[in-house]
C-alpha cells in the first residue's frame, strides 16, 4: 500500500527532527490528552501521532499496544496532507483504506478522525486522530471537541518544543557554563517566550541564583533576594509538603526531580507550576543543583477546561450523562446503603420545539434543570443525560426519600412555564432503578434498568413513574428477539400475505378479502402478527412492514386481474406510523395509480388505537385523501374504544367491523347480544356497511344476518390462507357478491 507525500516533505521532515520528540518516553501530559479524548469522544482508541520518513510514532496511544506502525499503513499519512480534519466513516467503503492491514486485521479499524498537528504555521508533523472498531459518524459537537483537543496538542507540543530548548540551554549550562553567563541576554529571550526562568543552588553556601525570567515568573523586581526557604513557603498545602518530601528524597538520592503544583506570587497569584532540577556531584557529593521553572498555568485552563467541555451540559449547567456515569462509578467503589437512579423524560417537549421552535424547548430545558435542582437538594446529583432527558442519583438509607423525590419532581415539572407571553405545560416520565446494600454494580446497567422502568412509565399513560422489575428484562430481551427476527425477514423477503375470505351472510357469497401479513420462519414455519406484536409497535419497522403490506397486496390485486380472477376487493390494515405520515395518502393513490387498479378493488382499515395519538391531524387529513381518491375506509375493532362514535362523526368511514369478541360472546350472555345489535343498528342508521369478524358457528352467522348484519369473516367461512389457496377457493366458488345479488 502506498501513501501520499507532501511537496514539502524534506522541510516538514526537518521540522519533526527538530522538535526532538520522536522516541522519548511517554510523558503525563500526552496521556491525560489522549484519555481525555476517548472520554469525552466515546472511541476505544486515540493518539497523538507523528509521521517520519517511513513509519507513523506514537508520542502516546490509548488502547493499541504498538508505539510505532510503518507509514504506508498510517491514516495520519493522509491527515498531514491538508488542514482540514480527515473523517473516514467506514474505512471498508474507502479505497484508500479498504485493503490496509490495520483495516483487515486486528485490531480491524474502521472509523478514523484525525486533525493535523502544527506549530505557529509550520509544517504538518502529525495529528491527534480517533479510532473505532466500527462504523460511525461525527456530529458537529464532536468535530468541534476534537478541535478543542487538538488546540491542547498543540499546546502540549509548544511546550515540549520550549522544554526541548530549553533543555538545550540546559546541556550548555553543565558543559559551558562560562559562555552561557557570557550569552545570558539569548537564554532569557527564550526563557520569556517560554514563560520559563533558569536558578542554581550552591549546596555549600546556599546560595541560590535566578536569571531574570525567574523574577518574572514570580512577579518580583529583578535582583530581589531570595533563598530556598522563602521559596516553599510560596506553596500552598499540600503541595508545599510534597515539594519538600520530593526534595528531600532527591537529595538523599543525589538526583534530579520533576515537581508540578500551584505557587502564589510576589503579588499574591495563584499559578501552576513546573520545577525541573538537574544535579552536579564532586564524586559521591552533591555540590550543585540547577534547573527550569515554567509557568504552565495556560496549560492547565485549557486541559481544565476540556474536561469541564467532557463532563457538562452546556445549555443546563448539568452534568451530563458521562459526569452521571462517573458519579455512579465512584458510588459503586465506596460503601452505600442505597443507590437510587431516577431516569427522566419530558411528555410532550417535542410539540413545544415543533411549535415554538427550538429558542422556546431550549428556554423549558433551563428551567427544568433550576426546577431539578431546588427540588433534589444538594445531596442528590441531577444531569442532563439526552435532548429531553435528565438523571437524578440519590444516596442514602431513608426509604420514604426517593418517593418523595419522585412526587416532587412530579409536581415540579407539572408547573407552567411562561415564555415570551406563552404558557407551556410539561408533564413527565420517570423509571427508577436501585442498588442496595452496597453491592457491586455495573453503571450502564443501572442505566438500562432505569430506562427500562422509564419506557414502561411511557406505555402507561406518561405523567408517573414506574419501579424496573426483573419482568421488564425479560420482555426487552423478547422484543428485541422480535424485532431481529422482523428485520432479517425483511431482508430475507420471508414475508408473506395471506387472505381471509368475507362474505354475504345473507348467502355466503364472497365479498372480497383481508390482507393479513405472516413470517415464514426459516424452519417452513408461519408466524401471524400476534408473535410480531413488537415489530409492529417499532415505528421504524412497522412503517416498514406496512409498505410491505401495501405493495404486495397491489401485486396480487394486479396479478388477479390479469387472470381474470374475480376478487371482490382485498382490504389492507395500515398502520399508525404509516397515517401519521403527511404524504403517506398521495404515495398510497399513486402507486394504485402506478398498478392501474381501480380503487374499488382495493379498501383500507383504520383501527382505534391508530387514532387514538397526538397525530389525529395528519391521520385525519390522510384518511380525507384516500376518501377523495375514492378509497374505502373501515373502522376495524369497533366497540373496544372509547372514543369510536367520535371518530365514526368525524373520519369518511364507509364500514365498521364488529370486534371478534363480541362475536365470541354471543352465546354467553345479554350483554354481548345488546352490543352486537347496538352496533348493527347504528350502523345501518348511518348507511354503512357492517362486517362482524370472528365467525365461527352456523348459529352466529344465523344470528347476524337476521339482525341485519351483512358481511361476516371467520374461520367459518375460511381461515387466512396463501394467494394460491385464495385463488383455488375462489375458483371452486366463483359466485360474487355481484352475482348473488
Amino acid at each position: 500500500m502506498s501513501f501520499p507525500v507532501l511537496p514539502d516533505e524534506t522541510t516538514r521532515l526537518a521540522a519533526l527532527r527538530t522538535l526532538q520528540i520522536l522516541d522519548t518516553a511517554p510523558t503525563l501530559d500526552f496521556d491525560s490528552l489522549v484519555r481525555l479524548a476517548c472520554d469525552l469522544l466515546e472511541v476505544p482508541i486515540a493518539a497523538v501521532s507523528f509521521v517520519d520518513e517511513h513509519r507513523q510514532w506514537f508520542k502516546s496511544v490509548e488502547g493499541l499496544a504498538c508505539r510505532q506502525t510503518p507509514r504506508d499503513q498510517a491514516f495520519c499519512a493522509y491527515t498531514i496532507c491538508s488542514a482540514e480534519p480527515l473523517i473516514v466513516p467506514d474505512a471498508t467503503e474507502d479505497e484508500r483504506f479498504r485493503d490496509n492491514a490495520l483495516v483487515t486485521g486486528a485490531p480491524n479499524i474502521l472509523f478514523y478522525a484525525g486533525v493535523p498537528l502544527q506549530i505557529a504555521g509550520g509544517p504538518r508533523v502529525g495529528s491527534l486522530c480517533l479510532m473505532d472498531m466500527k462504523p460511525r459518524t461525527m456530529t458537529e459537537l464532536e468535530l468541534t471537541r476534537l478541535k478543542h483537543l487538538r488546540d491542547v496538542a498543540v499546546g502540549l507540543l509548544s511546550n515540549h518544543a520550549r522544554s526541548m530548548q530549553a533543555s538545550q540551554h540546559e546541556k550548555t549550562i553543565r558543559e559551558q557554563e562560562q559562555l552561557l553567563w557570557k550569552n545570558n541576554r539569548l537564554l532569557e529571550s527564550a526563557c520569556e517566550i517560554g514563560k520559563l526562568g533558569a536558578w542554581e543552588y550552591d549546596v555549600a553556601t546556599g546560595e541560590l541564583r535566578w536569571t531574570r525570567g525567574m523574577f518574572s515568573l514570580h512577579e518580583m523586581a529583578a535582583g530581589t533576594e531570595c533563598n530556598v526557604a522563602e521559596q516553599f513557603g510560596l506553596y500552598p498545602e499540600p503541595e508545599r509538603s510534597r515539594l519538600a518530601a520530593l526534595v528531600s528524597e532527591a537529595d538523599l538520592a543525589r538526583r534530579p526531580f520533576r515537581f508540578e503544583g500551584r505557587m502564589y506570587t510576589a503579588k499574591g497569584n495563584l499559578k501552576w507550576m513546573r520545577l525541573v532540577s538537574e544535579v552536579e556531584l564532586d564524586g559521591d557529593r552533591l555540590v550543585r543543583r540547577y534547573g527550569l521553572k515554567q509557568d504552565i498555568t495556560e496549560e492547565k485552563l485549557l486541559l481544565e477546561r476540556v474536561r469541564q467541555l467532557a463532563n457538562s451540559d452546556d445549555l443546563t449547567g448539568l452534568g451530563n450523562r458521562r459526569a452521571a456515569r462517573r458519579t455512579l462509578v465512584q458510588l459503586g467503589r465506596s460503601p452505600r446503603t442505597r443507590i437510587t437512579l431516577l431516569a427522566l423524560d419530558l411528555d410532550g417537549f417535542k410539540e413545544i420545539n415543533d411549535t415554538h421552535g427550538h429558542a422556546a424547548g431550549d428556554a423549558c430545558l433551563r428551567r427544568i434543570g433550576r426546577r431539578l435542582r431546588c427540588v433534589a437538594g444538594p445531596e442528590v446529583v441531577v444531569a442532563r443525560t439526552g435532548g429531553d432527558e435528565f438523571s437524578l442519583i440519590w444516596t442514602g438509607t431513608d426509604e420514604a426519600t426517593p418517593e418523595r423525590l419522585i412526587e416532587g419532581v412530579l409536581k415540579s415539572v407539572r408547573e407552567p412555564i411562561s415564555w415570551r407571553g406563552h404558557s407551556f405545560h410539561l408533564s413527565c416520565s420517570i423509571g427508577v432503578a436501585t442498588r442496595q446494600d452496597s453491592c457491586c454494580f455495573v453503571p450502564d446497567d443501572l442505566f438500562h434498568e432505569a430506562d427500562l422502568a422509564l419506557y414502561e412509565a411511557k406505555r402507561d399513560g406518561k405523567n408517573c413513574w414506574r419501579r424496573f422489575r426483573d419482568e421488564l428484562q425479560a420482555a426487552t430481551m423478547e422484543r428485541k428477539a422480535v424485532l431481529t427476527s422482523a428485520k432479517k425477514g425483511l431482508s430475507e423477503d420471508r414475508f408473506r400475505l395471506f387472505f381471509q375470505p368475507k362474505v354475504l351472510l345473507a348467502n355466503r357469497a364472497h365479498s372480497g378479502f383481508e390482507a393479513l401479513l405472516r413470517l415464514v420462519g426459516e424452519d417452513g414455519s408461519v408466524l401471524t402478527p400476534g408473535s410480531l406484536s413488537a415489530a409492529l409497535e417499532d415505528p421504524s419497522l412497522s412503517r416498514s412492514l406496512g409498505d410491505f403490506v401495501v405493495e404486495a397486496a397491489f401485486q396480487q390485486a394486479r396479478a388477479w386481474s390479469d387472470a381474470g380472477v374475480e376478487f371482490g376487493h382485498i382490504a389492507i390494515n395500515l398502520s399508525a406510523s404509516q397515517l401519521r405520515s403527511p404524504g403517506f395518502s398521495r404515495h398510497f393513490l399513486d402507486r394504485l395509480d402506478a398498478y392501474r387498479l381501480p380503487p374499488r378493488l382495493i379498501s383500507v382499515e383504520v383501527t382505534e388505537n391508530v387514532l387514538l395519538s397526538s397525530h389525529t391531524d395528519d391521520i385525519t387529513a390522510n384518511c380525507l385523501v384516500l376518501k377523495e381518491g375514492s378509497i374505502s375506509i373501515a373502522f376495524d375493532d369497533f366497540g373496544t374504544g372509547y372514543a369510536s362514535l367520535t371518530h365514526l362523526r368525524d373520519l369518511p368511514v364507509d364500514t365498521i367491523k364488529i370486534d371478534r369478541s363480541f362475536i365470541a360472546g354471543l352465546n354467553d350472555g345479554a350483554c354481548s347480544l345488546a352490543i352486537v345489535n347496538a352496533i348493527v343498528g347504528l350502523g345501518n342508521n348511518l348507511g354503512l356497511d357492517v362486517v362482524a369478524e370472528g365467525v365461527e358457528t352456523q348459529p352466529q352467522q344465523e344470528y347476524l344476518a337476521a339482525i341485519g348484519c351483512q358481511f361476516a369473516q371467520g374461520f367459518l367461512f375460511g381461515k387466512p390462507m396463501p394467494a394460491e389457496d385464495a385463488e383455488r377457493l375462489l375458483i371452486r366458488s366463483p359466485k360474487s357478491v355481484d352475482e348473488a345479488a
